[in-house]
């Protein structure tokens, strides 16, 4: 009995420190929730892809440059939250949040309670976990779906169970359905399982529900684009049209000897995205951490790395799914830290100080930077719904677009080349473009633009300092 009362007791006390981390990571999420500007480009076309299927426009939905998995995911939280980009951010927000008690969970079971508090207290001031937590994204369910599926994989591999191989592949082909590049990893995955005497039996149930997943997206995607693609993004590259031949769209993939030049800086990202402290401390316990876990994170990375190098472009914000993997090697860190301070007689006091100054860092470091000119864009989109509602709006950000949920006209194609204002007028007209948005990075590429609509009066003017918006209305 006394035994029964102690484990309770200690599962009461586990409970709540695990809520307190959870409502930590949603206080720091929640500043930036209330503080975030305009909706991000990419997160438009996310927002457009979730209202489709809303509305049960699944064709449209389906035909989006963008993979469906995040869009759906809004469309379910747009059932109950009528404003599509403020579902946008909920359903980041719940998945940034429930990634803190995946960490917890998966770590707290494998290498105990104190190391399991750890890697949930840095998810949750993570900087970049932080901050995508709150934006129209697909990083943060996607970084929920992919350590979801590595923690599956690890637990199956070791353990020998294939229920978790199951899992994992079946989280891992939803990963893809998030962002593309997640789809090469099936195969270091199923090469560990091959190089692993007695668990190539175990390959069927890893690859099965993955391969009726992604083959039938894939050959939705040959019928819709006529390409074997694994996202229809990729056409972008190539320039898709007339005259592409079935390999055309690949020109745009860098050749071996470019992917070597293209390594250091997929590092740099990676480097970056994990976060220089953190970095740091994941080095000190790198050698800590159990072999099979450091053996298998480490793979991933180098194919991550490898693979990235293959395309021309790369930020850190394609390394972010990398970070929970790489915390817990930070935890491990942090105790050969504390090893090393055992030597000093007031530990515990510099302990305290070195665990506040790198929280300050990291809770600074995660606060969105402000975007006063985005910030006026959507004030300007918000207040064009009262002044032509779904009307064709030329911009050279579809931000204002949204906001006024008009059809966005890009206004850098309509100037190319900087027409004459009759020609400019013309391109204009042949788009039905009731209205022009003019910004001060407008004026600086295409100076001959405000010109053309000298001695009009614009129907918004907002501006903040040197940089400001101007709608003006084209009708006559």
């Amino acid at each position: 009995m006394q035994k029964r009362l102690v484990t309770f007791f200690h599962h009461q006390q586990e409970e709540k420190l695990l809520m307190v981390l959870i409502f930590l990571g949603l206080l720091v999420r929640l500043v930036n929730f209330t503080a975030a500007s305009a909706i991000d480009i990419d997160g438009i076309g996310y927002a457009s892809a979730a209202k489709d299927f809303v509305h049960g426009a699944f064709g449209n939905a389906f035909g989006s440059i963008r993979l469906p998995a995040y869009p759906a995911a809004i469309a379910l939280f747009h059932l109950f939250i009528p404003d599509v980009e403020l579902a946008g951010r909920v359903t980041s927000l719940v998945f940034g949040i429930l990634l803190i008690l995946l960490c917890f969970r998966f770590i707290r079971a494998r290498w105990g309670l104190k190391t399991g508090l750890w890697a949930a207290t840095l998810v949750a001031l993570h900087p970049y976990m932080a901050q995508y937590s709150v934006r129209v994204l697909s990083e943060s369910l996607a970084t929920f779906l992919f350590t979801a599926s590595i923690f599956c994989f690890y637990e199956g591999w070791t353990t020998e169970k294939t229920g978790d191989l199951l899992w994992s592949g079946v989280l891992l082909a939803c990963a893809y359905l998030t962002r593309a590049e997640y789809i090469i990893y099936f195969i270091p995955l199923s090469c560990v399982l091959i190089v692993q005497k007695g668990r190539t039996k175990s390959i069927p149930a890893f690859l099965i529900c993955p391969l009726l997943l992604t083959l039938s997206f894939l050959a939705y995607l040959r019928l819709h684009t006529g390409f074997w693609v694994i996202d229809k993004k990729i056409l972008d590259w190539g320039g898709a049209g007339g005259g592409m031949d079935i390999y055309s769209y690949l020109t745009r993939v860098v050749s071996i000897r470019a992917v070597m030049k293209n390594i250091p800086a997929v590092s740099y990202h990676f480097c970056e995205a994990v976060y220089l402290p953190l970095l740091a401390l994941a080095i000190l316990g790198f050698k800590k951490t159990d072999s099979r876990f450091r053996n298998l994170a480490l793979l991933l990375i180098v194919v991550h790395l490898v693979g990235r190098s293959f395309v021309f472009h790369t930020t850190k914000r394609y390394s972010i799914e990398f970070v929970p993997l790489t915390l817990v090697f930070a935890v491990n860190g942090i105790g050969v830290v504390r090893e090393f301070l055992h030597r000093y007689p007031r530990e515990r006091l510099i302990q305290a100080g070195l665990f506040l100054a790198t929280s300050m860092v990291l809770l600074w470091g995660g606060i969105l930077p402000s975007n006063h000119g985005r910030e006026m864009e959507k004030r300007a989109g918000i207040i064009m719904r009262a002044y032509g509602p779904r009307s064709v709006i030329a911009s050279r950000l579809p931000i204002i677009a949204f906001y006024a949920e008009g059809t966005w006209v890009s206004l850098d194609d309509m100037a190319k080349g900087n027409p004459p204002c009759s020609e400019l007028r013309g391109r204009l007209d042949s788009k039905k473009a009731a209205y022009m948005a003019v910004d001060d990075r407008v004026e600086k590429t295409f100076p001959l633009v405000p010109g053309c609509i000298a001695g009009r009066e614009p129907v918004i003017d907002l501006a903040r300092g040197k940089e400001y918006v101007r709608v003006y209305r084209l009708a006559p």
